[in-house]
């Protein structure tokens, strides 16, 4: 882990937002925990991510 410190009030407001989608609120949540476990590599994990995000919606 890179030292940084997760928000849990953040997290916690993520997770209640009523009227966040669900595969939103599940992208954002993932994007954080990747962030987290390694800032310095954010633009290549979102990258990813965002692909997955997009394919996964396209599948629905």
């Amino acid at each position: 882990m890179s030292g940084a410190q997760l928000n849990e009030e953040i997290m916690k407001t993520i997770r209640d937002s009523s009227d966040t989608d669900k595969a939103v609120k599940d992208f954002v949540i993932a994007l954080i925990y990747e962030e987290i476990k390694d800032p310095s590599k954010w633009t290549e994990i979102y990258k990813k991510k965002i692909d997955s995000f997009i394919n996964a919606m396209e599948d629905k």
